[in-house]
C-alpha cells in the first residue's frame, strides 16, 4: 500500500517514515513537500527503495488529487495547519483514501469541526483523524485510557514544555499563535475562550526540564475530548517554550501586540535569531497528563509523564495511527479526533514496543474516619 506523507522532508514527517519503512504492508512511501531535496533527508530515507520525493503544495487539493492516484493514506504533517488541513482532507476524500494529520492548532481544527468533511468522509467511507501527534494525539489517548479506568471523570489537566531548539518553520510561528488572542479551555462544564498566556501554574517535570511554569495555551482538545468523557468539569491545556529567555521573549511579544496572526513572522524571526544566538535549552520536551475522577467512590488521580525530543515524540504516534488505518483497525468513519478514532489499549502497548518510556502513576485520596477506619 502507498502512503503520502505530506510535509514529509520536515523532521516530523521523516520521523512518520521511519516510523512505517519496516511494515511489510507499506510497499511506497511518497514524501510531498514544496521542497524536494534528497540532501534534506535522513541516510535512512535516502537508501530506502520504498521512499520517493514528489515536489508538491499541501495547499493545491487538485494537484494532490492529480499526483496522488492509488494512494491509500495520506499524512499531513505540513503546516501552518489552517492552510493546509482542509486541502489535504479534502484531497484524501476525493482518492478515496484515509488520512490523519498532526495538526496542533486549534483554529484549523475549528474550521475542520464547522465543515461538511465528516459527512463527505462518511459518504466516502474514508477516515479523517485529526490532531495524531503527541499534543493533541498521545496525550488525548492517555487520557482516554485513564478516564475507563474511573467511575466518573471530573478533570483532565494536559501540560507540555518544549525546548525551542526543537522548533522550526511552521513550528516555530505556532509556539507564537498559540499564545496569540484568546484560546479554548474547558471549564464549568463548558468552553471557554480565555486570554492566551494566563492561567500560570508551576508544574514539576522529571529532569533535564525540572519545574517550569506554565500557561494557557491555544491547542486543540477542548474542542474535542469533552464530547467524550460526560460531566467533566474541566480540561485545560498549558504549555511553556523554554529555556526562560524563549518564554520572557514571547510573554513581551504578546503585551507589545506582536504575536496578533499579522505580524507572526516576525515573532517567529526574532525567536529565531535569539535562538542561535543563546546557550540552549534542556535539549528535550516533554508532555503531562492527569486525570481526576472517582473509582468505587474514592478520589483517584492517574498521571502520566514522557519525556524525549518533539520530532519522535509526534513521529511515532502518527506513525502508528497510520499503521492502525491500514491494518484496518480504525471502523469509525467520518472526521475524528484521536479519541473517536483509536483504541488507547491498543494505542499505548504500541507506543510502549517502539521504546517509549512512560512515567505512570496512580494517587488515591483516603478520609479517615474517628474509629480509625477509611471511607
Amino acid at each position: 500500500m502507498r502512503v503520502a506523507i505530506i510535509g514529509g522532508a520536515g523532521n516530523v514527517g521523516q520521523e512518520v517514515a521511519l516510523g512505517l519503512i519496516r511494515a511489510e504492508a507499506v510497499t511506497d512511501i511518497v514524501l510531498v513537500d514544496v521542497h524536494d531535496d534528497p540532501g534534506a533527508l535522513c541516510l535512512r530515507l535516502r537508501k530506502n527503495a520504498k521512499v520517493s520525493q514528489r515536489r508538491l503544495d499541501a495547499r493545491d487539493q487538485e494537484a494532490l488529487v492529480a499526483a496522488l492516484a492509488g494512494t491509500r493514506l495520506l499524512v499531513n504533517c505540513a503546516g501552518p495547519f489552517c492552510d493546509t488541513v482542509a486541502p489535504v482532507a479534502r484531497a484524501a476524500v476525493a482518492l478515496g483514501a484515509d488520512s490523519l494529520d498532526v495538526c496542533d492548532d486549534f483554529a484549523a481544527t475549528a474550521l475542520l469541526l464547522e465543515s461538511d468533511l465528516d459527512a463527505a468522509a462518511q459518504a466516502a467511507g474514508v477516515s479523517l483523524i485529526t490532531g495524531m501527534g503527541a499534543d493533541p494525539g498521545t496525550n488525548n489517548l492517555l487520557a482516554l485510557r485513564y478516564a475507563k479506568k474511573l467511575d466518573t471523570v471530573e478533570s483532565v489537566s494536559l501540560a507540555w514544555a518544549v525546548d525551542c531548539g526543537d522548533l522550526a518553520g511552521a513550528a516555530l510561528a505556532h509556539a507564537a499563535t498559540m499564545l496569540a488572542g484568546t484560546v479554548p479551555q474547558f471549564l464549568d462544564g463548558r468552553l471557554h475562550y480565555l486570554e492566551g498566556g494566563e492561567g500560570e501554574e508551576s508544574v514539576a517535570f522529571a529532569d533535564p526540564i525540572g519545574t517550569v511554569t506554565v500557561r494557557y495555551v491555544g491547542h486543540p482538545q477542548p474542542l474535542t475530548l469533552p464530547r467524550r468523557l460526560p460531566g467533566l468539569k474541566s480540561l485545560t491545556v498549558k504549555g511553556v517554550i523554554l529555556p526562560d529567555w524563549a518564554d520572557r521573549l514571547l510573554m513581551a511579544q504578546k503585551s507589545s501586540g506582536l504575536l496578533r496572526r499579522e505580524p507572526l513572522a516576525l515573532a517567529a524571526a526574532l525567536l529565531r535569531e535569539r535562538a542561535s544566538a543563546t546557550p540552549p535549552g534542556p535539549g528535550v520536551s516533554g508532555l503531562k497528563v492527569a486525570v481526576s475522577g472517582t473509582r468505587q467512590g474514592r478520589a483517584v488521580t492517574y498521571a502520566a509523564e514522557m519525556i524525549g525530543a518533539m520530532g519522535p515524540g509526534t513521529g511515532l504516534p502518527a506513525a502508528i495511527a497510520a499503521l492502525l488505518l491500514l491494518e484496518g483497525s480504525v471502523a469509525a468513519k467520518g472526521l475524528l479526533a484521536p479519541e473517536d478514532a483509536i483504541d488507547p489499549k491498543i494505542f499505548v502497548a504500541r507506543l510502549l514496543a517502539c521504546g517509549a518510556a512512560i512515567r505512570q502513576t496512580r494517587s488515591e485520596t483516603v478520609t479517615l474516619t474517628a474509629d480509625g477506619g477509611s471511607v
